[in-house]
């Protein structure tokens, strides 16, 4: 903060932002402790501690179509749209890290694309023809995944089974995987494997999408 003459200029406690000069006339004295005023600041900003981050909905690629389900210190929870401001919290980093298909979304967009280019020309190493994984339901597509309104389809994480088949050229750079319960074999990229296709056992709290699994809920098979 700078003074001249009568004016003071004002930064920002919170997000740094130095304002216009305003006249000192304006201006009262606060008698509170450092900690108190950058407490005030941040209820101005509408910034508050994030206790942890619980889960998502969206698509990954597209940042401005994720959103956040956020725990603050408070207790309070609540839906926050992708933003710089969660973005750049510590606890944003660790839930996407927790998750590797949100894990582009701790670079900026320009890095992001850069690092999927360089996993797509290495080869994939980490499955193997053979291996058995569980894919997330996510995988396919996030309108069709949303549409299917399973019960509580933004905290439970679906999965279905596949296998791994052959490896698509000499550099293996891409293997087929072929959906059980679909019939369906996709091509995927070493990007796709690492994101959505590593999974080789079921993680307690996963739900299994199979044949009894649709009996339930059919939609499962309408793509």
């Amino acid at each position: 903060m700078q003074h001249r003459d009568n004016e003071v200029e004002l930064q920002d406690l919170v997000t740094g932002v130095i304002s216009p000069p305003v006249h000192s006339s304006v201006l009262k004295l606060f008698l509170g402790s450092r900690e108190d005023a950058y407490a005030l600041a941040k209820t101005d900003n509408e910034q508050f501690e994030i206790d942890r981050i619980l889960y998502y909905r969206g698509q990954p690629e597209t940042r401005s179509t994720t959103e956040f389900y956020v725990r603050f210190m408070d207790g309070t929870e609540v839906w926050k749209v992708y933003d710089n401001d969660i973005a750049s919290t510590q606890q944003f980093e660790l839930f996407c890290r927790s998750r590797p298909e949100l894990l582009p979304l701790v670079y900026s967009a320009a890095i992001a694309t850069q690092r999927k280019r360089e996993i797509n020309r290495t080869p994939i190493t980490v499955i193997n023809s053979g291996s058995r994984v569980y894919v997330n339901l996510r995988f396919f597509n996030w309108s069709w995944y949303s549409n299917l309104h399973l019960p509580d389809s933004d905290r439970v994480d679906y999965v279905m089974e596949a296998v791994y088949r052959q490896f698509i050229g000499r550099n293996h750079r891409k293997i087929k995987l072929w959906f059980i319960l679909y019939n369906e074999t996709y091509n995927f990229t070493h990007y796709d494997v690492v994101t959505y296709g590593c999974n080789m056992e079921l993680i307690p709290g996963q739900v299994l999408v199979d044949r009894a699994f649709v009996v339930r809920y059919p939609q499962v098979m309408d793509r």
